[in-house]
């Protein structure tokens, strides 16, 4: 049923090339049904995963009540396969291959680190129903994502 979308947003995601000063992104509608998208996420996940070496990584607004904790979710899922325990509240300090300071679990030069010493071609970030997300949140976020 989704096979057509995950193929658009697929092809999407591996013709799109960063320009100075733009990100390319989509906005892709997927309806009234929330009980779907989770599984619509999964199967987009999957297909990017094995188009290329490109984490993906979905974000709920449930799960990113603010900048510092989708950050964190950000930072943890885009650099591992793990997904970070509910009840992560401290401001972990992060051990990275760079010399100089510790950095904190939500700085994102972990991440930038992360596609440089892992060779990662770009880094797909999916926000599921974006109506739900504070503007200003989501704001923050893509400005310094960019």
């Amino acid at each position: 049923m989704n096979e057509a979308t995950v193929s658009s947003v697929t092809n999407f995601v591996q013709e799109a090339q960063a320009e100075k000063e733009r990100i390319p992104s989509a906005i892709l509608i997927t309806g009234p049904s929330l009980a779907s998208h989770d599984h619509l996420f999964d199967q987009l996940g999957q297909a990017i995963k094995r188009s290329g070496r490109i984490p993906f990584v979905s974000l709920t607004a449930q799960q990113c009540p603010n900048l510092k904790t989708l950050l964190k979710h950000l930072i943890s899922r885009a650099t591992s396969s793990e997904i970070p325990g509910e009840g992560e509240e401290d401001d972990q300090l992060v051990l990275s291959k760079r010399k100089g300071p510790r950095l904190l679990n939500y700085d994102l030069q972990i991440l930038q680190d992360a596609v440089e010493d892992q060779k990662l071609e770009k880094v797909i970030v999916a926000f599921q129903d974006c109506e739900a997300y504070d503007g200003s949140l989501l704001s923050d976020a893509i400005e310094l994502m960019k």
